[in-house]
């Protein structure tokens, strides 16, 4: 037991020395006068707004996106198994996942991972999503996402007029549009995969976790995807309107690309929130496209601001999220 609680605190412990570790070397290996002075030049203001016009846009539009999952793949019914409960009785609308959504933002502050796993808790408790299917919403999200970012960072890179790249940018670019094309293929290939098991016996009568994946429709994927591409395309409009308030001019299509590419990197599990790895990544792959100071001075701006109005967004819904998960809920979908 007590082994057990010493690997719980490290898992939760490492990524923020992680993250601390690559925050303190970054800020060690700039200038930090020309760091400082950056943030004084800065326009604060236009940032701000620009900030917390996305986060609420990321609200509406990722709410969205799981209403739609949960209509799909919670209401699916598998005309194969008898066993299979009817979900299609489950009332969920529209606001309620908004506000499930903004709630979870606080548990975003925390960890990424956590707020997906929370929004799964809720569904179980408040309109009886069964963990299997809320957990598929949650996968779908994730593929979907990784779908999107890989077609705009592949698809930015490949329209980039070349007289517009410095020499110092070219390998960045062309990087980011090999990840981003192999993460373009990953999905299609999961795409491919659920078109085979609704023709497969073997896949499709079987009750697992990934069976909302073969019985929901076909168009329910070209959907989706067109609700993350407007949220990450949004994202990468963001970056193109907040850099020039640090002094910063990149191409545009340059920096839809590379956003693309700052957002696969800080969703992965080696970092606390984007802290300290967005410090890293993002002077990396800018770095033919301004001074150094400006955009660590930027990346401390993308990456803090974000958990800032995250937290404001969603600690009003918070509470009242937390009762709805305790109250008498349906009967649990199994």
């Amino acid at each position: 037991m007590e082994r057990d609680k010493i690997k719980d605190m490290v898992k939760a412990i490492l990524p923020w020395l992680i993250s601390v570790s690559l925050l303190v070397y970054a800020l060690y290996s700039y200038d930090l006068g020309e760091v400082a002075h950056s943030f004084r030049q800065a326009r604060a203001f236009p940032y701000i707004i620009w900030a917390i016009l996305l986060i609420i846009f990321w609200l509406f539009t990722q709410s969205l996106f799981l209403y739609l999952c949960l209509k799909w793949f919670v209401t699916a019914r598998s005309p194969y198994s008898s066993n299979e409960s009817n979900n299609a009785l489950i009332n969920f609308n529209y606001t309620g996942i908004v506000r499930a959504n903004a709630a979870s933002y606080v548990l975003h502050v925390l960890n990424f991972f956590l707020a997906y796993g929370g929004l799964v808790v809720f569904f179980n408790r408040r309109y009886g999503v069964s963990y299997k299917r809320g957990s598929a919403v949650m996968m779908m999200s994730l593929l979907t996402s990784t779908g999107t970012l890989g077609f705009l960072a592949w698809i930015s890179v490949k329209l980039i007029p070349p007289d517009l790249v410095s020499e110092n940018a070219v390998e960045q670019l062309e990087l980011v549009g090999t990840v981003g094309f192999f993460a373009m293929v990953f999905y299609l290939g999961c795409f491919l995969i659920s078109l085979i098991g609704r023709i497969t016996p073997g896949l499709r009568d079987k009750n697992h976790l990934f069976s909302p994946f073969t019985w929901t429709p076909a168009y329910s994927w070209p959907i989706l995807f067109c609700i993350h591409l407007v949220q990450m395309g949004t994202h990468g409009l963001f970056t193109i309107l907040t850099m020039p308030a640090f002094g910063l001019h990149p191409p545009e299509l340059a920096t839809l690309a590379l956003t693309q590419a700052v957002t696969i990197t800080r969703g992965l599990p080696i970092s606390a929130l984007g802290i300290g790895l967005d410090q890293i990544t993002i002077p990396f792959l800018f770095q033919g496209f301004g001074d150094p100071g400006k955009l660590l001075a930027f990346s401390i701006a993308y990456t803090f601001s974000q958990i800032a109005v995250r937290f404001i967004v969603g600690f009003p819904f918070f509470n009242q999220a937390t009762k709805q998960m305790f109250e008498k809920k349906p009967e649990e979908a199994r």
